[in-house]
């Protein structure tokens, strides 16, 4: 046996010494190299991710995200072999038996050339059909397949690459591997850009350039090993390795690669849900693996060293130096640990100290101490510590300390901050002095907007509506169950909450308008249940909304109330001369008395706070101290944001920056101190008995419903904290409609029943709703197409028919459509169509959007258009009266459009170089949508949209009559005008609301006395301002001297809310986008009351399938309701058609008819209005 020699030190021969000298010095010197290494390697696949997602788009990123678990899988397992054999190589080399480590050499490399090929070979026969398997989008099969058949096939090099510097490793060398790799990560680049940008090789172009470069790196190892490391040179004498030794390596390989392998296959089963999912979505799943991929790799690259370091040591039989290393790694990696959840979550603040106690073998069995100095870090790192504690075997435990001691808060205040992206967010608790360093509780994913504390209890809203009563302990204990603690959907969603102690109740603030339409309102949320008031001598009903104060022109944002019982609301106001928004003002409304009782009075202002503030935030009083505290917010531009938290004079407006806050921060709250509580000032709060039993509150009266269909009721209780929470369901007319023990109502049969909801641990407490069933006649004709794998994906266009009656619905395909010769190639999957002038008309959105013309009666298309705007649209309408179409695209409205070819080269002709787009018969709307937003949180903003609320279908009606408008499109009064449309587009909205526009053609832009202007008709009986809010206009010049002479004038008349939208806010509602989504045109009741039918997508969610509703408006009587002098109205009705059937999506609606089941509703059906509540702004 010849000993291995001591190799002398420079800069090509840095080998470590790991079995002598400092421990922890050694593993970490070592590791180093191994860590860049690895982060260099996986630079390998992240740049060609990079590159292709710039070069070639999102569709090739996620050619390759798709097959990216195969990726790590094939790698991985061959790593893991490369890995395995070197733990063999470096125990001889501890050994210092020079012989049996060129042996090892030997045979690590038979082994390994034979694991490549078998690798190899099972990836040439079976990838193809893996990928399938995997559901890999059908538009991006080929390219994911050209990428890894290339990283199969290169295989070998990777693992040749791995052994070698495995190898070097194994003596102690981990620097020039690290080298050679540096140099092949930049040949990499140049070679990716050179593949795909120049040579135009696209994705196969990003796998070849990987294993060219790699194989660089392999011969620069090879030429290395054989200039300087000869202890890795075998002889001829030592090619004769020997069974014992080749079954040595091969286990040990084959268990190391194994174990890599298990994880890699459980992604390739992940990737299987993922690729389901869509293009954007594998796209956006690559990019987030390849984040966890880096922040991994010190604990990969720590425990490569530990192989080595563990396998020299035992072949130096040195256990004790072993047991030793192996401690000092486990520490190593929770601090790590700790250090990823710092930096991938935020809600820590930075590992502060530390405790090593002495463990020696000799202890085992004892107990062991450590101290840690963490009070010296709560002023600057928060009140909160989480204490890691590992022991001798590696096992971990986590502790949460309170350093304000248990039971108490973190912070003076509590508070809800926004995640960057907006889905979700932290609860904090923080004081003055805040720097960046608030304790964060817990993360949570819903979105909280306010928030108050009463009595134990904090009152907190999310984003959708819904109210809840979440006990304080609960923050303390960090834990919270929206569930069991949901008070009730309130129809208001506000912008902050304040509790008056003085009158017992609870205010919310709610902003909607902007600019100089701006304005509050405060309203009371009733928490004292159902009870008459005989003040009003009226009955209150339990979480009954109530205006109580407000104020016009100003856009409050944030609201508190001291304990005199005055209201504070932080808002900024426009100056109508200059248009000029104003900084924060802090306005005041004291409790007066009058003949009517206790009444806030106007709301005036205080003063100038001279900051700005937008967006959400929030204001409290925190009772403790009597303070005024508001958490500012402000973006001052992309990466500029003002985020402090100021503490108010209420008597000035002046502001005191006290502390500065990390994010977007609103639903502050003071918590009481039992010294607070107990004052006589803070007594009037509610009495909660939890055994008091609850009635149920059904969130509706009446509902209407189809033969056939289902529907389940919603309720809040009453009292909300009630632990008695079960309910009884009834139905007196089971032939009509029966109802499930979950409150799923089934309609049975025509007539009318009546639904009860009753306690189950008192059945007096009841609430009842009236169900009216209908047996619905009508047809529905379009287009559908048959689903395939990703978001929107389609095949097969075809003509269907959708009939029901009495309730039974059939349907079917017709015709399919289909495509001449000379109209292949332009893509045939449809978005969107529509009837007119005795054709279908279809756009298609897999290409770049061109018009189809088809023949009904056959399918087949008969003439192609060029794109209007040189984008696809998805909503289509066609008016009889006008002989033109109007199409939308997200808030893009195109009007006025003929569909003739003699119009492709003034659509060509439109565009405009500065905004780079087409202009032609394009209305822009982001800024009418933008205003009518109630901040309904769709998500659209930043998916191909500028603004939340975009539209989704479009129809046409025609003979509207005389129209009266005394107030704008947004409800707010306004001189009235009258004229009479020459056709009417009915367009539906992503939250379910209808907008009704108006269309005037041939108006006359005239100039009055004073200089506004108006559109008028020919003969001067119409007068329509160009000011009024909502009016629209397109010019023509029609006499060719080159000024319009001309206008189509456009009036927003109304934006109708449908149940649609209750069903938006009840999260019941298919999450639809402006795409694949239609409404029709059902034709009119015998009074004039228009029908319309509803195709709805969920496209974000990828649904499998249209669901379809009727729709019929209800309309004002002339009776008014005597206590709230509101107009009787007969309510909505929603019919639940069903659907269109599994995997057939896209329907599009070209002819809607109902014959019967539908009737004129009398004042017998009527309702009260509900009065118009804002919902908050962000």
């Amino acid at each position: 046996m010849t000993h291995a020699q001591p190799q002398k030190k420079s800069f090509f021969n840095m080998n470590v010494d790991l079995m002598h000298g400092p421990i922890l010095k050694s593993l970490l010197l070592f590791m180093l190299p191994i860590l860049v290494s690895n982060l260099f390697q996986q630079l390998y696949n992240t740049v060609d991710t990079m590159i292709v997602g710039n070069v070639l788009g999102d569709t090739a990123l996620a050619a390759i995200g798709s097959c990216g678990s195969i990726y790590e899988l094939l790698v991985g397992f061959g790593i893991g072999i490369g890995n395995g054999l070197a733990i063999v190589a470096a125990r001889s080399y501890g050994a210092q038996d020079e012989d049996l480590l060129k042996r090892t050499v030997v045979g690590s490399v038979v082994i390994g050339l034979i694991a490549s090929l078998v690798i190899t070979t099972a990836g040439f026969f079976g990838l193809h059909a893996l990928l399938q398997l995997l559901d890999t989008p059908a538009e991006i099969l080929e390219d994911a397949y050209s990428y890894i058949i290339v990283i199969d096939l290169g295989v070998v090099v990777m693992f040749m690459y791995n052994l070698c510097a495995g190898l070097l490793r194994a003596i102690g060398n981990s620097v020039m591997p690290l080298v050679f790799l540096l140099i092949s990560s930049v040949l990499n680049v140049g070679l990716d850009l050179w593949f795909i940008a120049g040579v135009g090789m696209g994705v196969r172009g990003a796998a070849v350039a990987t294993v060219i470069a790699q194989g660089i790196s392999v011969v620069l190892c090879v030429l290395y090993v054989l200039a300087r490391v000869c202890i890795l040179i075998p002889e001829k004498k030592h090619f004769a390795v020997g069974s014992h030794l080749y079954w040595e390596l091969f286990s040990q390989s084959i268990s190391m690669g194994l174990m890599s392998s298990i994880v890699s296959a459980g992604s390739v089963v992940l990737q299987y849900g993922i690729n389901g999912l869509g293009t954007l979505t594998i796209a956006g799943h690559t990019a987030a693996r390849k984040l966890f991929a880096f922040t991994d790799m010190p604990l990969i690259s720590m425990a490569n060293a530990g192989s080595t370091f563990v396998s020299q040591n035992r072949g130096a039989n040195q256990p004790d130096r072993v047991r030793r290393g192996m401690r000092q790694m486990y520490l190593y990696s929770v601090v790590v640990m700790v250090a990823a959840v710092v930096l991938m979550n935020g809600s820590a603040s930075k590992a502060v100290s530390y405790s090593y106690p002495d463990m020696p073998l000799s202890q085992k069995g004892k107990a062991v101490s450590g101290s840690l100095d963490l009070a010296s870090y709560a002023e600057t790192n928060g009140n909160k510590a989480v204490i890691a504690v590992c022991d001798y075997a590696g096992n971990e435990t986590y502790y949460v300390i309170n350093l304000n001691g248990s039971g108490n808060s973190y912070g003076s205040l509590v508070a809800f901050q926004n995640s960057a992206d907006g889905v979700g967010g932290a609860w904090t608790s923080f004081g003055e002095g805040v720097a960046k360093n608030e304790t964060s509780l817990f993360a949570s994913a819903q979105n909280m907007v306010c928030a108050e504390y009463v009595n134990g209890v904090v009152f907190a809203q999310t984003d959708n509506g819904n109210l809840y009563g979440i006990p304080y302990d609960d923050f303390l204990a960090e834990s919270i169950d929206l569930e069991s603690t949901y008070i009730a959907h309130l129809d208001c969603v506000y912008q902050d909450l304040a509790y008056s102690y003085g009158q017992g109740k609870l205010f919310g603030l709610a902003a909607y308008g902007s600019g100089a339409d701006s304005e509050f309102v405060v309203n009371s949320i009733n928490l004292k249940g159902s009870y008459f008031d005989e003040e009003l001598w009226e009955q209150v009903d339990a979480y009954q909304e109530d205006w109580v104060a407000g104020r016009s022109g100003v856009f409050g944002l944030t609201l508190a109330c001291d304990d005199a019982g005055s209201l504070y609301v932080m808002g900024t106001s426009v100056d109508e001369e200059t248009g000029e928004e104003s900084t924060a003002q802090l306005w005041k409304a004291a409790l007066q008395t009058d003949w009517s009782g206790t009444v806030f009075g106007p709301f005036r202002m205080v003063g100038e706070t001279g900051l700005s503030m937008n967006y959400l935030q929030s204001m409290t009083w925190d009772h403790n101290t009597e303070t005024l505290y508001w958490a500012q917010f402000y973006p001052m531009g992309m990466s500029n944001l003002q985020m402090t938290l100021q503490k108010v004079d209420p008597a000035t407006g002046a502001c005191t920056q006290v502390g500065t806050l990390s994010a977007e921060t609103c639903a502050m709250f003071a918590p009481l101190s039992e010294e607070a509580a107990a004052k006589e000032a803070h007594a009037n709060v509610p009495v909660i008995d939890r055994d008091e039993v609850g009635a149920p509150v059904l969130r509706d009266d009446t509902v209407v419903m189809s033969v056939g269909s289902a529907r389940t009721l919603l309720y809040d209780l009453d009292p909300w904290y009630t632990t008695h929470k079960d309910v009884i369901w009834s139905s007196d007319n089971e032939e009509v409609a029966t109802v499930d023990q979950n409150g799923t109502v089934t309609a049975v049969g025509e007539g009318s029943c009546t639904i009860t909801a009753a306690a189950k641990d008192d059945l007096t407490k009841v609430d009842t709703c009236a169900v009216h069933v209908s047996a619905l006649d009508l047809s529905l004709e379009g287009i559908i197409s048959a689903q395939s794998a990703g978001i929107g994906s389609v095949t097969g266009a075809a003509t269907y028919k959708y009939d029901m009656v009495k309730s039974e619905p059939t349907f079917g395909t017709e015709k399919k459509i289909t495509w001449p010769e000379e109209f292949q190639g332009f893509g045939q999957s449809l978005a969107t169509s529509t009837m007119g002038r005795g054709s279908m008309w279809a756009c298609e959105y897999d290409n770049t959007g061109m018009i189809y013309e088809i023949d009904p009666e056959t399918g087949v298309v008969k003439d192609m258009l060029e794109p209007i705007d040189g984008d696809m649209m998805f909503g289509m309408t066609y008016s009889e009266t006008t002989d033109l179409f109007t199409s939308i695209m997200n808030f893009y409205l195109y009007v006025d459009q003929p569909f003739t070819h003699e119009a492709e080269q003034e659509i060509i002709d439109s565009y405009d170089q500065e905004e780079h787009m087409f202009m032609w018969h394009r209305l822009d709307m982001s800024s009418y949508l933008k205003a009518s937003d109630q901040n309904f949180q769709t998500g659209e903003t930043g998916n191909g949209s500028i603004v939340d609320v975009v539209f989704c279908g479009i129809t046409t009606l025609e003979g509207e009559g005389e129209q009266y408008l005394s107030q704008d499109y947004l409800g707010k009064y306004a001189p009235e005008i009258s004229y009479k449309p020459t056709t009417t587009l009915v367009l539906l909205d992503n939250v379910g609301r209808l907008w009704y526009i108006d269309e005037m053609t041939d108006m006359k832009k005239v100039t009055g006395e004073t200089g506004s202007t108006y559109f008028t008709d020919a003969t001067g009986a119409m007068m329509i301002p160009e000011s009024f809010n909502g009016v629209l206009s397109l010019g023509y010049d029609t006499d060719g001297d080159g000024t319009d002479d001309s206008y189509s004038v456009f009036v927003i008349r109304q934006i109708q809310e449908t149940p649609l939208l209750d069903m938006y806010l009840d999260g019941t509602m298919p999450r639809i986008t402006y795409h694949f989504s239609d409404v029709a045109f059902a034709g009119r009741l015998e009074d004039g009351t228009p029908m319309f039918v509803m195709s709805l997508y969920d496209y974000w969610n990828n649904g499998i399938t249209n669901e379809l509703y009727l729709y019929v408006p209800g309309h004002e009587t002339d009776e008014l309701d005597h206590e709230t002098w509101q107009p009787i109205r007969t309510p909505d009705r929603l019919f639940d058609l069903g659907d269109t059937g599994e995997h057939n999506i896209v329907a599009t609606i070209h002819k809607a008819t109902v014959t019967g089941g539908v009737s004129v509703q009398t004042e017998a059906d009527a309702e009260v209005v509900n009065t118009f509540c804002g919902f908050y702004q962000g």
